[in-house]
């Protein structure tokens, strides 16, 4: 397995790398930034990829969506685990209508990183179609909040009975009946969105990294 490192912080990567190496990885690619990492996936196909989400030139993000559109010699389903910081909640969203594989808490901690691989491994993402993705604006990390929605995000017509729930009790078909923000106020997921299988476990991401609440409102069919 060869994996790409992808961050313009030096000592970040270095710590990646070697908690690569740790737990069993010996082949691994590293790139200062994602302009780098672009032209490395022009002549590679790595199997997961592990990447910073605010970087200059070229964001974490912009990164994703070309893996995602196809716009890479990787693989469009291949495992993309995101590195963030409270900072960058104002951006999960996107990273999430992305299909981000896993977020893993900056500085990296090797159990987490272990962790998110055994999953994204086990779990392949099939990806949606090139249309949705091609929507989604990642060109300034400032203007990503302003992001169109897609067709299962839009608010509910009626939303009726609200159950509070916490992410245990969330099943794939629920719909959000308000929005999911993080703990500094900042839109992760609107209301109207769609619980999926695949959209559980980054949520489970996000509560372990501190940056959501346990606390979900999710619109009640029928009585309540």
């Amino acid at each position: 397995m060869v994996a790409l490192v992808i961050d313009d912080v030096p000592i970040m990567r270095d710590l990646a790398v070697a908690h690569l190496r740790r737990i069993g990885y010996e082949k691994i690619v590293t790139a200062m930034d994602g302009a780098h990492a672009l032209n490395l996936l022009e002549r590679m196909r790595p199997s997961f990829i592990v990447s910073d989400i605010d970087m200059p030139y070229v964001n974490g993000l912009q990164v994703l969506k070309n893996v995602r559109l196809g716009r890479t010699w990787a693989e469009r389903r291949v495992p993309f685990l995101l590195l963030t910081g409270h900072s960058d909640a104002d951006v999960v969203g996107v990273a999430l209508q992305l299909d981000a594989s896993a977020f893993l808490r900056k500085p990296i901690d090797a159990v987490m990183l272990q962790d998110r691989l055994r999953r994204v491994q086990a779990v392949p993402l099939k990806p949606r179609s090139v249309s949705e993705y091609n929507v989604i604006s990642v060109d300034a990390l400032g203007a990503l909040g302003e992001r169109r929605r897609s067709d299962n995000e839009r608010e509910p017509a009626s939303q009726g009975p609200v159950r509070f729930l916490s992410h245990y009790e969330l099943v794939p078909g629920h719909v959000l009946a308000a929005a999911v923000n993080s703990m500094q106020a900042e839109r992760i997921l609107d209301a109207g969105t769609r619980i999926t299988t695949w959209l559980i476990t980054q949520l489970k991401d996000l509560l372990e990294i501190g940056m959501i609440h346990d606390r979900f409102s999710v619109a009640v069919e029928g009585h309540a």
